[in-house]
């Protein structure tokens, strides 16, 4: 059974640490560049950068064991960002990038923003399809950080959605 829960305890941050270490490597690979400054800092920063009030980070995990991740980090004026969305090759094509990113809506929505954005390198064509099929349009460039023919999107939260399964009750 697939949950996805907020990190919430030293052993989550250290899960959390050892997937986006994963999902870093895959970037490098990709992009044949070097992002190591960038990831080290978010290692030693991911509980400030990621954490409530202004950020939230969920775990998926199928029976117990860790299958995902995904985090959300305040842009201000009431924007958000969606980032790391990630889903070890041994659990994809489950729906989990799907169920962990209508789980950061929500949240984003219960957490009061307006609007969500993300950046994703072109060669990532199934996260935009992904995207593209919750609602996110893509639009220029937000930041200077990304890499050549990288994509931006944004989501209008103000739109309603369902709450979706993995979303608690209160």
């Amino acid at each position: 059974m697939l949950r996805i829960d907020p990190m919430t305890s030293g052993a989550d941050l250290e899960t959390a640490r050892e997937l986006l270490g994963e999902y870093a490597r895959l970037r490098d690979v990709f992009t044949c560049f070097d992002r190591a400054g960038r990831h080290h800092k978010e290692m030693t920063e991911l509980r400030e950068l990621y954490s409530p009030p202004s950020g939230a980070f969920f775990l998926a995990r199928e029976e117990g064991r860790p299958a995902g991740c995904i985090g959300l980090r305040d842009l201000g004026g009431g924007v958000c960002e969606m980032k790391r969305l990630y889903v070890r090759d041994a659990f994809r094509g489950r729906g989990i990038g799907r169920r962990l990113a209508e789980r950061l809506v929500w949240e984003a929505r219960r957490m009061g923003f307006r609007l969500m954005r993300l950046d994703s390198l072109a060669w990532m064509r199934e996260a935009h399809a992904l995207y593209r099929s919750m609602g996110f349009r893509e639009i220029p460039a937000y930041h200077d950080r990304g890499q050549p023919g990288e994509i931006f999107m944004e989501l209008d939260l103000g739109v309603p959605a369902p709450r979706p399964a993995s979303a608690p009750l209160a």
